[in-house]
C-alpha cells in the first residue's frame, strides 16, 4: 500500500481490515524504518488503526506473527554456563551442548557440555513427539528454525469432509489454517495434594492460537465446496516432560545453592509420574513479551518454574516445582529470575 502523506500538522489515522483474525499485539506496521503505532480495533474480523506518521511517504509494510517471530535475524546463542557432568544423570562421559529451550523453537539458552549422549537421547524422544506431531504445522507457518530445512514441508494436511466422507487432503502452506495448540493444565498434583501424580486438563483443554494468515475460506478455495477441519493429536505428557526439561536446565545453571531436584526421575519415566511435579498456573508472572519466559523463584524452600511457551502470541503458563533446597535459610528472601 502506498502512503503520501505530504506536509500534516495533525497524525492521522488509516483503518485497514485484514481479512482473518489474529492474536491482538502480533501486528507490526512500517513505513521503511519508520514504526508505526498499531491499535487493534477488532482482532475477530482483523480490524486495526494505524496511527500515520505526518511528512513520511512509501510504502507501508504490515507485518504478521511469522516475521515478529523469527525477528529478522537468527537468535544468537546465549550460554547459561558450562558443566562438568551431566545435568540429568551426572555422568561425565560424552558430554556435548543442551539447548534448554529447544533449537526448533528459536531457544537461545545454551548449557555447554549439559548432556551426556544416553540423556540426549531420551530427551530427543519426547521433544519430537511434540514438534515433529502437533507442533509440525505452526512451527512451518511461523517459519521457526530447524536443523533439516530441506525436510521442511511446503505442504500441510487438512480433512476436506463432503457429504460425510473425510479425506486427507495437502494444501501448500500459504493456504493452511495453521493453529498452535498449547493446552491447559490444573495445578501440579504436588501443589493439588493429589496423591495421584497425573495431569488434570481444565476447560476448554487447550488454547487454540492461529499462527498463519490463511483462512478456512482460503483451504475452501483451494479444495472445492466441502467442510474443512484440522485434527491435531498432542500427546501431553510428552509436553508435560518437555516443560520440566526446561523448568530444569535453567534451575541447574542457578546459584541457588545445594539442591534436591525432583525432575529427572519423572522426565524418564514411563508412568504419569511427571504430573506430580508439571501442572498449571493459577496466576501470571511471566511478561507477554518476547518469543518464551521463564521465571524462578523459591517458595517455602521449594524450586517453583514458570515457563511461558510462546508468550508473545498469549501463550498459557504452566507452574514446574523443580525441587527443594538443602538446609534453606529461613530467613532468606524469595529469589526471583526472570530470562
Amino acid at each position: 500500500m502506498q502512503v503520501m502523506n505530504g506536509c500534516q500538522s495533525m497524525m492521522p489515522i488509516l483503518s485497514v481490515n485484514l481479512g482473518f483474525s489474529y492474536v491482538p499485539n502480533t501486528i507490526r506496521a512500517r513505513i521503511g524504518s519508520n514504526e508505526l503505532i498499531v491499535d487493534e480495533i477488532d482482532p475477530a474480523d482483523g480490524l486495526i488503526s494505524i496511527h500515520m506518521l505526518p511528512n513520511i511517504n512509501g510504502e507501508l509494510s504490515i507485518d504478521y506473527q511469522r516475521r515478529i517471530f523469527q525477528g529478522g535475524e537468527p537468535r544468537p546463542t546465549r550460554i547459561l554456563g558450562t558443566a562438568t557432568a551431566c545435568i540429568y544423570c551426572g555422568s561425565t562421559s560424552n558430554l556435548s551442548d543442551e539447548h534448554i529451550i529447544p533449537y526448533a523453537l528459536e531457544g537461545e539458552y545454551v548449557i555447554r557440555n549439559g548432556s551426556c549422549s544416553s540423556c540426549a537421547e531420551k530427551t530427543s524422544r519426547f521433544e519430537l513427539k511434540v514438534l515433529r506431531d502437533a507442533w509440525l504445522a505452526p512451527r512451518t507457518a511461523l517459519k521457526l528454525r530447524t536443523r533439516r530445512p530441506q525436510e521442511r514441508p511446503t505442504s500441510l494436511p487438512i480433512i476436506h469432509k463432503v457429504e460425510g466422507l473425510e479425506n486427507i487432503v495437502n494444501v501448500p502452506v500459504k493456504d493452511h489454517p495453521t493453529y498452535l495448540a498449547l493446552p491447559l493444565f490444573a495445578l501440579p498434583a504436588h501443589m493439588r495434594g493429589d496423591k495421584i501424580p497425573n495431569i488434570k486438563i481444565v476447560p476448554p483443554g487447550a488454547r487454540m492460537i492461529p499462527v498463519s494468515a490463511a483462512t478456512f475460506d482460503a483451504a475452501t478455495r483451494r479444495v472445492g465446496q466441502g467442510d474443512i477441519l484440522l485434527r491435531v493429536e498432542l500427546d501431553i505428557y510428552a509436553y508435560a516432560k518437555l516443560l520440566a526439561k526446561i523448568a530444569h536446565g535453567f534451575v541447574a545453571v542457578s546459584d541457588l545453592g545445594d539442591i534436591e531436584t525432583y525432575l529427572p526421575r519423572a522426565m524418564f519415566a514411563s508412568d504419569e509420574s511427571i504430573g506430580r511435579w508439571v501442572g498449571g498456573a493459577q496466576e501470571m508472572k511471566v511478561a507477554g513479551e518476547g518469543l518464551h519466559g521463564v521465571h524462578v523463584e523459591v517458595i517455602d524452600g521449594e524450586i517453583h518454574v514458570r515457563v511461558r511457551l510462546f508468550a508473545q502470541l498469549g501463550g498459557p503458563e504452566y507452574l514446574v516445582v523443580a525441587g527443594r533446597l538443602i538446609n534453606p535459610d529461613v530467613n532468606a528472601k524469595p529469589i526471583a529470575t526472570i530470562w
